[in-house]
């Protein structure tokens, strides 16, 4: 699966942002989710399932380590919780509790699923020999959730996307490009099979020199999702993402994003300068 360009993508941001650039390697977790359309676009599009995400991919990798990175061993050490999950359906008095439940039990059997690629791909990528317990600690929260933010938002230069669903019906994405470069040429650039890596020019730039704070890029990003919308998501529904997001980190303060929004805008111009010289019709 691989996803190299959202991934370096990922690396890059996890590197201004000086936290740990291991959590890139899985920064394309969600798109391990994929084999139903349905619930691509129930659990994927929307970014209000990243908290699930995350949860989830925290207690199935630092379980695999417990199990000594054995995928049978883990599975078993799973299925209580599979179990218990299915229960809690059962129990469920409401379609939102259910919903809840359902979602994360179905984040649960994806990751699982797909443990093996999973881990090839990160062993393959970062060179070690597995993945690191440390990874998954408390303190690296923050990196893993700005790698999944990242990899959506890198996302939105090939597909549009309802990232603010249920609370908003509009899709986010780059139309202004669209409407100007041959897209259908981009797309294919992005096919698995492409040896293609857009990021040697792009992560040259100047901009990627200065530090910023992961909890403000992940406002503006959040920011800047919903301004990518045709038209733009009420920044109402925007806002009441991100303080669920940054609560969810342990975030209580208020955060500025001057500098952030900034570099973003920037590094936007950027690619979109390379991808119209690639892709012109």
């Amino acid at each position: 699966m691989y996803d190299k360009n959202h991934i370096q993508f990922a690396r890059q941001i996890l590197k201004v942002s000086q936290l740990d650039e291991r959590a890139a390697f899985l920064a394309n977790l969600p798109s391990f989710i994929r084999q139903k359309q349905t619930y691509n676009n129930l659990y994927i599009q929307p970014i209000s399932h990243l908290p699930d995400m995350l949860e989830v991919a925290v207690h199935i990798f630092t379980s695999h380590d417990k199990q000594e990175h054995d995928e049978q061993k883990t599975l078993k050490y799973m299925e209580p919780t599979l179990k218990s999950l299915q229960q809690d359906m059962q129990n469920s008095t409401n379609y939102m509790e259910r919903y809840y439940y359902h979602r994360k039990h179905f984040f649960y059997k994806q990751i699982l699923h797909s443990l093996k690629e999973i881990c090839g791909q990160y062993t393959s990528m970062s060179g070690e020999k597995q993945i690191a317990q440390s990874l998954f600690g408390k303190e690296n929260e923050g990196a893993l959730f700005l790698s999944f933010l990242s990899f959506v938002y890198f996302g939105l230069w090939l597909a549009p996307r309802q990232l603010f669903f249920p609370m908003s019906s509009l899709c986010s994405g780059s139309w202004d490009l669209w409407g100007t470069i041959d897209y259908f040429k981009l797309l294919e650039e992005f096919l698995p099979e492409s040896g293609t890596e857009f990021f040697p020019e792009i992560y040259s730039s100047s901009i990627w020199d200065e530090p910023l704070d992961h909890f403000s890029l992940i406002k503006a990003m959040l920011i800047r999702m919903g301004e990518k919308g045709n038209p733009s998501i009420p920044y109402s529904i925007v806002d009441g993402t991100t303080r669920e997001f940054l609560r969810f980190l342990g975030l209580k303060e208020y955060k500025r994003v001057d500098a952030e929004l900034e570099f973003l805008k920037n590094y936007e111009s950027q690619q979109e300068e390379l991808f119209r010289k690639l892709f012109k019709k």
